[in-house]
């Protein structure tokens, strides 16, 4: 027994709504940005000519500091690497391009 009737209806109007809203975007957008990062280029990593070969998205550091181990990152210029940097003097083995933009 339905108590409120108005309030079903508009949630079969919402979901209605929303399933259009996404059946829109899947098919009018890329849902590969989803997933994959994006550098500061605008490419796709792992997907994107140039790029393909660097799946992954590598946050610069504008700041270091070794014995706090504390780190800020350059947000505004991300760039796609071929694999992660671990540790705190790692990008030593990882050829990045953070000086440049």
């Amino acid at each position: 027994h339905c108590t409120d009737p108005l309030c079903g209806i508009v949630f079969g109007i919402s979901l209605m709504a929303l399933a259009y809203v996404f059946c829109w975007g899947l098919s009018h957008g890329d849902t590969q940005k989803l997933y994959h990062g994006l550098d500061r280029d605008g490419r796709i990593c792992g997907i994107s000519s140039g790029v393909r070969a660097q799946p992954f998205l590598y946050y610069c550091p504008s700041e270091w500091d070794v014995w706090n181990w504390s780190l800020a990152v350059d947000d505004t210029a991300p760039i796609c690497v071929w694999k992660c940097p671990e540790g705190p003097n790692a990008t030593d083995d990882v050829p990045t391009n953070c000086s440049s933009g």
